[in-house]
C-alpha cells in the first residue's frame, strides 16, 4: 500500500484553519503550482479531511480523528493500511511510519492484530534499548486514561492487554540499527482477554490524542537515550 510523505500538508492545513485560502494563494506562498496544491488537497481529502472547494478557494470543514503525522509534529510516513510498519521503516528514510490498519503486524507472540481503531506505529531506535523502559514511558503516558501496568513491554489493564511493543535490531557489531514497533488498543475490537482504552474508560477515546501523546512520549525517551550514548 502506498504511504503518504508529510511534506508541506501541515502549512497547507495551517493556512486553510485561517479561513477560505485560494490554491493560487496557497502555491504562491509555498512556492508550487497550483496543480500540486489541487493534489495535495485531494490527498487530504482522500483520508478523511472534507475540504470543500467554492469560487474563493478552499474551505476545511472537518478534521478526521487520526494523529496524522503533519498534525502532531513527526517525520513519520503515513499509511491508511500497511503489513507491518516495522517493514516501512526499515526500508524508509523517514523517523517513523504509522497506520490506521496492519494486515501484518508484529508481536511478541509472532503477530499483532491490528484493525482500524487502533494506534499502530514503528520509529527508529537507538540500538540495544531496554524495552521495559519503553513500556514505563508508554504506561506513564497513558496513566492520563487508565492504570497501566508493564511487564517487559507488554502493557496490561487488571490483567488485560492493551498494549506491546517489539524491538528488530539488524546491521553489523559497529553499526547497529533498530526499530522499535508499538501498537495499543484504543478503539479497536479486541480479542477475549483483551482490553481497549474505549472500553475501560466506558466512551469513546480521541486516538489523536492518544497517538500524540504516547508517540512524543516515546520518541523524548529514544532522543534522551541517544544523547546518553553520545
Amino acid at each position: 500500500m502506498r504511504c503518504i510523505k508529510p511534506e508541506l500538508k501541515a502549512k497547507i492545513l495551517r493556512m486553510l484553519r485561517e479561513g477560505t485560502v485560494s490554491g493560487e494563494r496557497i502555491a504562491r506562498e509555498l512556492g508550487m503550482s497550483r496543480v500540486a496544491v489541487w493534489k495535495h488537497v485531494k490527498t487530504l481529502s482522500s483520508v478523511g479531511y472534507v475540504i470543500r472547494g467554492t469560487a474563493q478557494g478552499y474551505q476545511l470543514i472537518k478534521t478526521p480523528d487520526f494523529p496524522f503525522p503533519w498534525e502532531i509534529g513527526v517525520d513519520f510516513l503515513y499509511c491508511r493500511k500497511a503489513k507491518s510498519t516495522m517493514d516501512i521503516v526499515w526500508r524508509s528514510k523517514y523517523e517513523g511510519a504509522i497506520a490506521e490498519e496492519q494486515t501484518g503486524g508484529r508481536g511478541s507472540r509472532g503477530w499483532w492484530i491490528s484493525p482500524r481503531g487502533g494506534l499502530y506505529f514503528s520509529v527508529r531506535a537507538p540500538g540495544l534499548i531496554d524495552v521495559n523502559d519503553v513500556g514505563n514511558v508508554i504506561a506513564n503516558a497513558l496513566g492520563k486514561y487508565v492504570d497501566v501496568e508493564n511487564e517487559g513491554g507488554k502493557l496490561y489493564v487488571d490483567g488485560k492487554k492493551i498494549g506491546g511493543i517489539i524491538l528488530e535490531v539488524g546491521g553489523s557489531n559497529y553499526n547497529i540499527k533498530a526499530v522499535l514497533g508499538v501498537g495499543i488498543n484504543v478503539n479497536n475490537p479486541v480479542p477475549p482477554g483483551a482490553t481497549n482504552l474505549m472500553l475501560e474508560i466506558g466512551e469513546k477515546v480521541s486516538l489523536r490524542e492518544v497517538g500524540e501523546i504516547v508517540i512524543k512520549s516515546v520518541i523524548g525517551h529514544l532522543k534522551c537515550t541517544r544523547e546518553e550514548r553520545a
